[in-house]
C-alpha cells in the first residue's frame, strides 16, 4: 500500500490551507480501509509521542509530567502500554465511524448526494491532517502558553479557535462530498449535537422533577430532628 495515498506532508498542507480543493483531489481515492488506517496511525503517533514525553519527563527527575503529557491528551485506560494502546485505537475508529456514519444520515437528510465511503474517507482525512496539526504543532503552543501566562481565559480563547477551525475543515469535506454548501455540511454536524444537548437538558429537567416528586411524597410535612424542610414544603 502506497503511504503517500494515507498521511502524505503534502495532503496534510492541502488540507490545512485549502481543504476545499485536498478533498476534491482526494475524492477519487476514497476507501474505508485507508481512511481506518489514518485513524490508526494518528493514534498510534500520538500514544508514541505521549509515551516519549513521559518517559523523558520521568527520565529528567520532572515526575508527573502534568502539562506535558496534554500534549497528545490520550486516556490512560489500561497500565500495559500496548492494551491500552490497542483499547485507545479500537475506540478511537469505532467512535470516529458512529460519528461519520450520524453526520451521513443528516447531510442526506438536508439533500446530500453523496456515499457513506466517499464521506468517510474525506472526513477522516480531515480528522488526521486536525489530529496531526494540533499534536505537533497546536498543543505544544498551547502549553507553552500556559506555562508563560498561567491565564486560564487566554488558554480558552485559543481551544475555542482551533475548535471553529476544526469544524469549519469538517464542515467542507461533508460539502465536498455531498455537493451541497457549507452551511449544510455545517448543518449536518451541529444539529446532531443541538439535539444530543436538547436531549440531556430535557432528560436532566424530567430527573430532576421525578427525584423531588419522590421526595416530596416521602418527606412532605415530615421534619428531622426537631427541623422543618422548607424545600418540600411547596410540593
Amino acid at each position: 500500500m502506497d503511504l503517500s495515498k494515507i498521511a502524505s506532508f503534502e495532503l496534510i498542507k492541502s488540507t490545512l490551507f485549502s481543504p476545499e480543493r485536498a478533498f476534491e483531489a482526494e475524492k477519487p481515492n476514497s476507501d474505508l480501509n485507508i481512511a481506518a488506517i489514518r485513524m490508526i496511525l494518528y493514534c498510534v503517533l500520538a500514544f508514541t509521542l505521549q509515551f516519549l514525553i513521559s518517559a523523558g519527563a520521568s527520565l529528567f527527575g520532572f515526575g508527573s509530567v502534568g502539562i506535558m503529557s496534554r500534549f497528545a491528551g490520550l486516556p490512560v485506560l489500561f497500565e500495559n502500554p500496548l492494551i491500552n494502546l490497542a483499547a485507545i485505537v479500537l475506540v478511537v475508529v469505532i467512535f470516529s465511524f458512529v460519528c461519520s456514519a450520524i453526520f451521513f444520515l443528516f447531510a442526506r437528510l438536508l439533500g446530500g448526494k453523496g456515499s457513506f465511503v466517499v464521506q468517510t474517507s474525506l472526513f477522516f482525512v480531515g480528522l488526521l491532517s486536525l489530529g496531526l496539526f494540533s499534536l505537533v504543532i497546536f498543543n505544544p503552543f498551547l502549553a507553552l502558553v500556559q506555562l508563560l501566562f498561567n491565564n486560564p481565559l487566554l488558554s480558552t480563547l485559543f481551544s475555542i479557535s482551533l475548535a471553529i477551525f476544526q469544524i469549519w475543515v469538517l464542515s467542507i469535506a461533508i460539502k465536498v462530498s455531498h455537493g451541497f454548501s457549507i452551511w449544510r455540511g455545517l448543518a449536518s454536524m451541529l444539529v446532531p449535537f443541538i439535539l444530543l444537548l436538547v436531549g440531556i437538558a430535557l432528560f436532566g429537567i424530567y430527573q430532576y422533577f421525578s427525584i423531588r416528586s419522590e421526595l416530596c411524597n416521602q418527606f412532605s410535612g415530615e421534619s428531622i430532628e426537631g427541623y422543618s424542610l422548607p424545600f418540600f414544603s411547596n410540593c
